[in-house]
């Protein structure tokens, strides 16, 4: 709230991403969907490709979370790329908290396969993706 009235974009950024990863934690991935959509829609108004791996790589574990193998690796796949053009080592551990059991290597021919399109997804085209698993319920 603070960060909204002092204009602080990048305060509400990180303050919706750690919203959606409580809710995660807390076994709520669904009310977790839109804190992650608005921390994804400030870091790709900011350009800032740090933020965008980030949440990118957090709705793919979301969408790990809710059984949806495809959407999971192509979007750990694009986070992996983004993160790799950012420069930016945020987003690469892997969460090992409230018991999650959540992998960000894939192991399997079509885990790798899924990994391997979304590294080859455009930054826009991530985004959009992002936006698709976050649409599902």
């Amino acid at each position: 709230e603070l960060s909204c009235e002092a204009d602080f974009t990048f305060g509400v950024g990180w303050g919706t991403h750690n919203l959606g990863l409580v809710l995660m934690a807390s076994g709520r991935p669904i009310e977790a969907a839109p804190a992650f959509a608005e921390s994804l829609d400030i870091w790709a108004a900011a350009g800032d490709k740090g933020g965008i791996s980030m949440v990118l790589l957090r709705i793919g574990m979301l969408a790990g979370m809710r059984d949806r193998a495809a959407s999971n690796w192509r979007l750990l796949g694009a986070a992996a790329t983004v993160r790799e053009e950012a420069g930016s080592g945020i987003a690469a551990e892997t969460i090992e908290a409230a018991g999650w059991n959540l992998r960000t290597d894939p192991e399997t021919d079509e885990e790798r396969a899924w990994f391997a399109e979304g590294e080859r997804l455009s930054t826009d085209d991530a985004i959009a993706l992002a936006r698709e698993e976050l649409a599902q319920r």
